[in-house]
């Protein structure tokens, strides 16, 4: 693997473990008209021994000596930096009420992380989480009509949010025509969904 302390692209540093041991770099793209490119490196420092009781961590092996710290470092590919570091948080038990300028595409990439890594999306301090993220959003907004109501459907279902996921639900039936259905943020990879959906309508919310 290879250091890529000494490139030119913007990078910034996220601090999660003061006594940081470890940098784990993620990578934030953005849509271009040849695909996606890479526009800033994220160095988010953590305390190996906290990351490695995750059994995903636990199995991978670390570089040494990051450039100008010195530190471990490790590099994952085609992980959300901005939903990385939720998780990360949520690991070293600093999340609380931080991250609260997070898109629902970073809700969604929890998600996406969560099956890739094995991470658990059900626990409780993740839902405390979205929860706070929710009525903060609502908040800002003013309003339910001025979010995107589809993107925001299945997070509310994940997370067992029922006021948010039956203001969504009651705004889309007054002011949809047709079915209702949800919708995947652009640029969010598929993720598999626990209840029963053709084509992305809502037509059930049982768990399968």
């Amino acid at each position: 693997m290879a250091n890529t302390a000494n490139d030119s692209m913007p990078r910034e540093r996220h601090t999660i473990a003061p006594d940081s041991d470890l940098i784990i770099i993620a990578k934030e793209t953005s849509s271009h008209r040849r695909g996606r490119r890479v526009v800033c490196i994220h160095e988010l420092e953590v305390s190996k021994e906290v990351i490695s009781k995750n059994r995903y961590f636990n199995r991978v092996s670390f570089s040494k000596s990051f450039a100008d710290t010195g530190k471990d470092f490790y590099e994952v590919k085609d992980d959300d930096p901005a939903a990385l570091e939720i998780w990360l948080r949520l690991f070293h038990g600093c999340l609380e009420k931080t991250k609260m300028d997070a898109s629902i595409a970073n809700i969604w990439n929890l998600l996406v992380l969560s099956q890739k890594y094995d991470f658990d999306g059900h626990s409780p301090e993740l839902r405390d989480w979205f929860f706070a993220w929710y009525d903060e959003n609502i908040a800002k907004h003013g309003s339910i009509e001025e979010l995107t109501c589809q993107e925001l459907l299945y997070p509310c279902y994940y997370f067992d949010h029922a006021p948010g996921f039956a203001a969504i639900t009651k705004h889309l039936a007054y002011n949809s025509v047709g079915h209702i259905e949800e919708q995947r943020p652009k640029g969010v990879d598929p993720i598999h969904k626990e209840h029963h959906v053709k084509n992305n309508r809502v037509i059930g919310m049982a768990n399968s």
